[in-house]
C-alpha cells in the first residue's frame, strides 16, 4: 500500500470530520495555527461517533484502501487520536402517542 494514498485518505477524513463537527472547522486552519498541537484540542469540537465512522467508510471507499487490517489500523488510529469528541445519540424511548 502505497503510504502517500494512506496520508492523504488521513488527511481528508480529518479535514471532513471537522468540517461536520460542532463548531464546524477548517482542519488545515487548525493546523496552520498549531491549534492541532495543543493538548485536547479535540474536545472543542463534537461529532456523533455514527457519523464519524460514516465519514471514514466514505473516504477509504474513495481511495480504495480495501485491506481490512489496513482499514481497521486507520480507523482506530483516527477514534483514538485527534478526531472530535463523540457523542452518543440516545434513542427516543418516549411511548408513542
Amino acid at each position: 500500500m502505497n503510504q502517500d494514498k494512506i496520508d492523504k485518505a488521513v488527511l481528508e477524513i480529518y479535514r471532513r470530520l471537522y468540517k461536520e463537527a460542532t463548531p464546524s472547522a477548517d482542519f488545515d486552519k487548525l493546523m496552520e495555527s498549531g491549534e492541532v498541537k495543543e493538548e485536547g484540542f479535540f474536545n472543542n469540537y463534537e461529532l456523533s461517533l455514527d457519523r464519524q465512522s460514516e465519514i471514514i467508510n466514505e473516504v477509504l471507499n474513495k481511495f480504495k484502501i480495501r485491506k481490512t487490517i489496513m482499514r481497521n489500523g486507520i480507523r482506530n488510529g483516527i477514534l483514538l487520536g485527534a478526531s472530535p469528541k463523540s457523542s452518543f445519540e440516545k434513542p427516543d424511548v418516549r411511548p408513542k402517542e
